[in-house]
């Protein structure tokens, strides 16, 4: 803006006598250049004036000095909205994408393949044992890792690390088993789910049970398929755990106990000649993975035969 219309707008608004030519092209100057026009006004009007009487000249440097500075502001102002923008925009960006990176999981699948029980530990710090051809399936995030629930087929033992705040849900086709901190057996049979209690409470929660059902006593024993409870019992918790060594083991156990646990834990059914008595007791081991030897070595020490069938 030239020096000359500054000084004389400035001896406009401090109401000096002016020219009728002055006045004029102060007139146009407001008409054409009012944004100007106002800055030197909003700079008068702010009191930039320290010399009395009034002197046009350090009026007019004044002014300029309160021109320079707003408009200097203002790029100031300009620049830091722009950078706020930016950032905003980078932050914006930033939190969709961790917001996608949270919600984003992918699953993961422990299938043991082999001919042994294997061992394997899980995010949370629990840990589970698979029986040959069982496998287990659960979702992982990138900052939520592990949400503690699974889907589970075949055979495991669980040992659940306690989480007061977060319970464990092992899901299978018949029921959910909900635990805080605890070891058991769950048994995803072709038809059947079979869970054992070792120690700790679970609560069962499915169709068959319209309140849930709490499993608490070491050995608790419960049975079902897609129609109803087949058995709620207690069993010996050393007997049906003793799959985990890769051998069952009969301790002190009656034959009918014996006879029991192979038709919960493998789906069979067994009849046995009249005469045998089946209070007799027990002792031995048998490898765990094939219940017909097990039970071959049963008929060599009762002497006896016993016809094994495969439940429907």
């Amino acid at each position: 803006m030239d020096n000359t219309n500054i000084n004389l707008i400035i001896k406009y608004l401090a109401k000096e006598d002016l020219k009728a030519e002055e006045l004029k092209f102060i007139q146009l100057f407001k008409e054409n250049n009012s944004k100007d026009f106002d800055e030197i006004e909003a700079a008068y009007k702010a009191n930039v004036f320290t010399s009395i009487p009034f002197n046009a000249d350090k009026a007019f440097e004044k002014v300029k000095a309160y021109i320079n500075e707003d408009t200097r502001q203002k790029t100031i102002n300009f620049y830091q909205q722009t950078w706020f923008r930016v950032a905003a925009s980078i932050l914006i960006f930033l939190s969709i994408g961790v917001l996608a990176l949270t919600q984003y999981q992918w699953e993961v699948t422990l299938n043991n393949s082999t001919a042994k029980i294997q061992e394997y530990d899980l995010p949370d710090g629990s840990e589970i044992i698979l029986d040959k051809h069982a496998s287990i399936n659960y979702s992982r995030t990138v900052f939520k890792s592990f949400d503690r629930k699974l889907t589970l087929k075949g055979r495991a033992y669980f040992h659940i690390k306690k989480n007061p705040v977060k319970q464990f849900i092992v899901h299978t086709a018949q029921v959910d088993i909900v635990v805080l901190g605890t070891q058991f057996t769950i048994n995803k049979q072709e038809k059947n789910t079979q869970v054992v209690l070792t120690e700790g409470v679970v609560r069962l929660e499915g169709k068959s049970f319209v309140d849930g059902k709490i499993l608490s006593i070491p050995g608790a024993q419960v049975l079902l398929n897609d129609e109803s409870l087949l058995k709620d019992n207690i069993v010996s918790e050393e007997l049906y755990a003793s799959w985990t060594d890769q051998i069952v083991r009969f301790n002190n156990c009656t034959v009918n106990q014996v006879f029991n646990f192979l038709e919960d834990s493998y789906g069979i059914s067994l009849n046995v000649s009249d005469g045998i008595n089946l209070n007799n007791s027990l002792y031995g081991s048998a490898p765990s993975d094939n219940p017909y030897l097990i039970v071959k070595a049963i008929e060599e020490i009762l002497n006896t035969n016993i016809e094994i069938n495969v439940k429907n």
